[in-house]
């Protein structure tokens, strides 16, 4: 199994964060990986095939606590994804599918702090102008040439806005 490693050290190596989960860890299904079959993950209703890359991820988002298998193009573009209880048995399940990951695993164990600096200098529209949050943390969000706003902080000053009624 392969030690732990920064991103800019692997040419191979994914973003920090993908969509709203931060990589803990990565393989890449090279030649020496062989893809067994016994993957059962559909995609809309075709079965999800051979992949490239593979990065076990945590999501940045507080209600979803599980491990969960990203399924990749040779761009780190998520094609398919599941779930896992815990980094162990996710890797025990990745090898089970593409037999031979389990010595090209590359631990990089991005921070939650990392994973969002990362996201905010990247995707600066994605997070509110207001309150900061990004948009896996809230229902909508309007982008605007000059600010991004959430649904949130819509409704907040809106209810500022509107006169007190009397009684």
């Amino acid at each position: 199994m392969k030690k732990n490693t920064t991103p800019s050290q692997d040419t191979n190596a994914p973003p920090p964060a993908i969509g709203s989960d931060r990589v803990i860890a990565y393989a890449v299904a090279d030649k020496n990986v062989r893809f067994t079959g016994q993957q059962r993950l559909f995609v809309g209703d075709k079965l999800l095939g051979r992949v490239p890359k593979i990065a076990i991820c945590r999501s940045l988002r507080e209600d979803l606590k599980d491990y969960l298998i990203l399924y990749c193009s040779k761009n780190w573009k998520v094609l398919g994804v599941t779930g896992s209880k815990s980094l162990s048995s996710a890797k025990r399940e990745v090898e089970r599918c593409y037999a031979g990951t389990s010595s090209k695993w590359v631990n990089v164990n991005t921070s939650e702090k990392t994973a969002k600096l990362w996201l905010a200098q990247k995707y600066p529209r994605d997070i509110c102008s207001f309150c900061g949050q990004f948009s896996y943390e809230v229902e909508a969000l309007f982008p605007a040439p000059s600010a991004t706003i959430c649904s949130s902080c819509v409704e907040a000053f809106s209810r500022e806005l509107k006169p007190q009624r009397s009684s």
